[in-house]
């Protein structure tokens, strides 16, 4: 009802999240997007590894140690304002990030990987592969089963980025050797 007073937290998919102590409502809420960070491989020495197995290459993004509390896995917070009718801060919240690794997968086409609602902070860039190998067995009844076992590989650090608040898009190339991704694969 309007005029009572809770502790907010707002959810919503491709957005940081909000949250707020002691809120009057109605509340109006303006969720932060963070930023879209695009990661552009290049590889020296050839390509990525032409193997059958491999059935992803992941890339990670992890907060880089020493980063900015909101990056911690104490799960810090980075101030954000949250803007009412006709424009006017409500009241200051923090955006927490629990400091978690974020993963996709690398188009091998264009190789790259995009990153959505990443939060301000320094970042590692992480490459690693993911295999997929085949097992025959029987199932009831003498039925032909097939099932599929994942494997991850090493994983390499490729570097690091920076993202700021009110950054809304973020490009960078990164270049790795080709032995070095080959290496990564499990033997």
């Amino acid at each position: 009802p309007r005029g009572s007073r809770r502790d907010v937290t707002v959810t919503a998919k491709g957005f940081l999240p909000g949250s707020e102590k002691d809120a009057a409502f109605p509340l109006d809420v303006t969720l932060d997007p963070g930023t879209e960070l695009t990661v552009q491989l290049d590889v020296a020495g050839g390509g990525l590894p032409d193997d059958p197995n491999i059935s992803e290459w992941r890339m990670r993004l992890q907060p880089s140690k020493g980063s900015a509390p909101s990056l911690s896995s104490a799960g810090g917070g980075e101030r954000v304002e949250i803007h009412g009718v006709g424009g006017g801060i409500i009241a200051p919240v923090e955006v927490r990030s629990s400091g978690r690794t974020r993963s996709v997968s690398l188009d091998r086409e264009t190789r790259q990987a995009t990153f959505k609602a990443v939060p301000p902070g320094m970042w590692r860039v992480m490459i690693q592969p993911r295999m997929t190998r085949g097992k025959k067995g029987t199932g009831n009844g003498g039925a032909l089963r097939i099932r599929a076992t994942r494997k991850t590989g090493k994983s390499q650090e490729l570097g690091t980025v920076e993202t700021a608040p009110g950054m809304r898009r973020r490009s960078i190339r990164l270049t790795v050797d080709a032995s070095v991704l080959a290496s990564l694969l499990p033997q």
